[in-house]
């Protein structure tokens, strides 16, 4: 074989170093894919451990969000103080059940509506911070007294509720409402001091599934009206005599403030009497409504919705000013009274001032005296009440000091001397029967022999006949009042009354003056 040629061997020597080349080129071209390779390998494990610590962050964001937003939502509907459920909490609870379906096996649901009473004292003598470990305290109480199922809210103030399912039996809800007065009533220690309170309850119920509950909670609200104004420490159920009673009274209430703008209000006057002489020694000055619709209203049909709206202390003032415009009519047309008694509240006298209002008037003394109900607590006016120190103001004014509906409350001999009346009007009650029981007669003589020994003068209200003056007059008593004398008259007629001196011939009959009609009503005019 002959050797190869020299073109044929460069080609060869070609090829393997093209061949060689290309080998090289591969090997490094797969050393950088493998550098390529491995780079991304590591971003993407560096990625990956990015995206799981951003998930987790987020994670725990909207966790905490979540926990935020429920705390937010917790805040809304819950009393900070408490714990309990709140008045929107409880909105929410009444439109779930209205809106829930009835599958004929649902109960009805009753409504407590619950109210602490004294609770004002105790934030004004203990702190607020013993009104709050109150509420807390009857919060709990409260919790443990219902089942778990039933729902308690504090709505705001020292006012609670209670949801609860029941059957409509009324004993079962009566006994929950005893327990509440119950252990509500009980004192609880704050700081080595007990503080005493109780509740008042107002129950409204429906024995099956209405379409409005929150009816049952305003009706609630007009029962707990009832109980607290019953005399606190009990409860009432709605009725619906009891919400005619609420509406009458509303219209009452209203009707009471547009009497005042309309002028609708005045004095009438009683005479008293010395029981030995008969002489006209002063008169009552009571109040009448000439109601526009009713006609003339006695007070006993107005003062209590008057006190409830608390305008009585703005009827206290405006009688008197009537009745002293009348007197000093009376002075100037020559018929002289000796002494005018104005029944006075104790929201009048707790006025700071009264006795500033009362000092420009330079009345002379003993000219007007103010008459205080007997359950104006006697008893607890200390010596260094305010309502003390009011009546000595108005003592240093010369203004006297009257009992009245004296034997019907619970004064004492010690509360007599605290605040030492100029006169007690023994009630009318304890007079009635003096001329047929003996009994009575001495118990009316002890009440007269006690005002003479602490130096009280002694009228006798409800003096219906001459026999009734004549014994009152042999038992030691000092004034007269009553229809056997005079009856309460207009201040037109009173003067006609004293003018012509009309009760000198009382022996022979009782005094027979009408009561006032409407040609009375208008200012009086004195010949």
């Amino acid at each position: 074989m002959s050797p190869p040629e020299p073109v044929l061997l460069r080609r060869i020597e070609r090829e393997r170093a093209a061949r060689i080349a290309a080998e090289r080129l591969l090997e490094e071209k797969s050393l950088d894919l493998y550098e390529i390779n491995k780079g991304l390998r590591a971003w993407t494990t560096m990625l990956e451990d990015i995206v799981k610590e951003r998930t987790a962050e987020l994670t725990k964001a909207l966790e905490e969000t979540r926990e935020a937003n429920s705390q937010i939502e917790h805040q809304a509907l819950h009393d900070p103080l408490t714990g309990l459920p709140n008045r929107r909490y409880l909105r929410q609870v009444l439109q779930d059940i209205s809106k829930s379906e009835d599958d004929g096996r649902r109960p009805g649901i009753a409504i407590f509506h619950i109210d602490l009473d004294s609770f004002k004292q105790i934030n004004d003598t203990r702190g607020h911070a013993a009104g709050d470990f109150v509420l807390a305290h009857a919060a709990s109480i409260l919790q443990s007294l219902v089942r778990a199922d039933d729902f308690v809210a504090r709505i705001g103030g020292d006012e609670f509720v209670i949801v609860a399912r029941t059957d409509g039996n009324m004993r079962a809800l009566t006994l929950l409402a005893d327990r509440i007065t119950a252990e509500l009533a009980r004192p609880v220690l704050y700081k080595r001091n007990y503080c005493r309170f109780g509740a008042s309850v107002g129950i409204a119920y429906s024995r099956s599934k209405i379409s409005d509950p929150s009816k049952l909670l305003v009706n609630a609200d007009i029962a707990l009206y009832r109980a607290k104004h019953a005399g606190r420490g009990r409860h009432a159920f709605f009725s619906s005599a009891l919400q005619k009673e609420i509406i009458e009274n509303q219209t009452m209430a209203e009707d009471i403030l547009s009497g005042f703008d309309q002028n609708e209000f005045f004095p009438i006057y009683q005479p008293q009497f010395d029981a030995t002489t008969y002489d006209i020694v002063g008169v009552e000055t009571m109040v009448r409504w000439n109601h526009r619709d009713k006609g003339v209203m006695h007070p006993a049909q107005f003062l209590r919705i008057a006190e409830d709206i608390k305008v009585i202390d703005r009827i206290d003032a405006l009688v008197l000013e009537r009745a002293l415009g009348d007197l000093i009519s009376f002075h100037n047309s020559g018929v002289v009274i000796p002494r005018l008694s104005v029944n006075i509240s104790l929201r009048r006298l707790q006025d700071p001032n009264l006795a500033k209002s009362l000092r420009g008037l330079k009345l002379p003394k003993g000219l007007l005296a103010f008459e205080l109900v007997e359950s104006i607590f006697l008893d607890d006016s200390g010596a260094d009440s305010s309502l003390t120190r009011t009546l000595k103001r108005l003592n240093r004014l010369g203004i006297e000091i009257e009992i009245d509906d004296f034997g019907t409350g619970h004064a004492s001999i010690v509360g007599l001397l605290r605040v030492h009346p100029t006169r007690l009007k023994i009630d009318q009650e304890l007079i009635k029967p003096i001329n047929k029981s003996r009994k009575q007669r001495r118990l009316v003589q002890s009440i007269i022999e006690m005002g003479k020994a602490l130096g009280i003068g002694i009228v006798a209200e409800g003096v219906e006949t001459m026999e009734h003056a004549t014994i009152l007059r042999d038992l030691g008593c000092d004034y007269l009042q009553g229809y056997a004398l005079a009856v309460p008259m207009t201040a037109p007629r009173l003067f006609h009354f004293i003018k012509t001196g009309a009760w000198r011939d009382a022996e022979a009959a009782p005094c027979s003056v009408p009561m006032p009609g409407a040609e009375d009503l208008v200012s009086p005019k004195f010949a």
